[in-house]
């Protein structure tokens, strides 16, 4: 389902909740894909690289961890409106219907490129980080600015989004597009699990990769149309050999040789994922509920 540009929606819950002053959406535009490991400067050139791919945006939290985001409008968002097209109905997930607008992370994150909880990173700002840290001989970072220096530094380079956003149709067409991004698998054992890949598919072009032996989440890997043709093929290949898998957390060496081995479903309907994959959606016992996946 898509969302219709002509729905009006008027309830009071709504209305009430600090979501409809929000003036962002950034929880409905930026879905957290991965964690990053990024130890040596080989590495922060492997993410840097990641920027000129649409919708990847890196991003340093204020702990030191990097996470990997994907910036895409979710497909029940309505624009116009700003707002959630599907809210308070059963279309909407838990994690939507359960998730607190009045102490929100999204927006203590996201309402500035650099904020006193997360600093986003173009392939600038990255070489900017670069030139700031301090490396062992091996590249291995040893030092690194203090977080409010950070925050002043990328102040003086904005973090602005090079090129527009590629239609949804474009997404929806790249379903079948070869070049993809695999993260973190894992087949789902609890509801939550479920309502997790409900999310997610929310989400123009992210899809899920079903096969007997491994799942995983996927989104297409699209060159931003700026990048010279000799530059794309180089970040292709380097996609194609696994090199980026190096940089994302929570994938092993045998099923990184699984993911790309191939033999995959994709699944881009969530009504699709019961009918098709094998799960059992019927779960009877309340203390310990799982799901059964052959």
């Amino acid at each position: 389902m898509d969302v219709d540009d002509t729905i009006l929606l008027n309830d009071y819950d709504w209305l009430e909740s600090p979501c409809s002053t929000c003036g962002g959406a950034f929880c409905c535009s930026y879905l957290p894909l991965c964690d990053l490991s990024v130890e040596t400067r080989s590495e922060m050139l492997l993410m840097a690289d990641l920027c000129w791919f649409e919708g990847l945006v890196p991003v340093l939290k204020d702990d030191g961890q990097w996470q990997l985001f994907y910036h895409e409008e979710c497909r029940f968002f309505h624009k116009a409106m700003g707002k959630c097209s599907i809210h308070g109905t059963p279309l909407q997930t838990e994690i939507c219907r359960k998730y607190s607008p009045y102490d929100c992370w999204y927006k203590n994150a996201f309402t500035t490129a650099e904020t006193d909880t997360l600093i986003r990173f173009n392939s600038e700002r990255i070489e900017k980080l670069i030139s700031m840290m301090l490396f062992d001989e091996n590249g291995v970072i040893q030092k690194a600015p203090p977080w409010i220096d950070l925050q002043r530094a990328f102040y003086e380079i904005p973090y602005i989004k090079t090129t527009v956003p590629p239609p949804k149709e474009l997404m929806k067409k790249s379903v079948g597009n070869q070049d993809l991004f695999l993260f973190p698998p894992g087949k789902p054992r609890k509801p939550g699990h479920l309502d997790l890949i409900k999310f997610r598919l929310g989400f123009p072009g992210v899809m899920v990769m079903i096969s007997p032996s491994l799942w995983c989440f996927a989104i297409p890997a699209l060159v931003k149309l700026m990048v010279p043709e000799n530059f794309k093929e180089l970040l292709l290949q380097q996609l194609a050999n696994g090199v980026y898998d190096a940089i994302i957390m929570g994938i092993s060496d045998g099923e990184r040789d699984t993911l790309h081995a191939g033999g995959y479903q994709r699944v881009t309907n969530f009504g699709l994922i019961t009918q098709q994959s094998g799960i059992n959606p019927v779960i009877f016992n309340p203390d310990k509920p799982e799901i059964v996946v052959s």
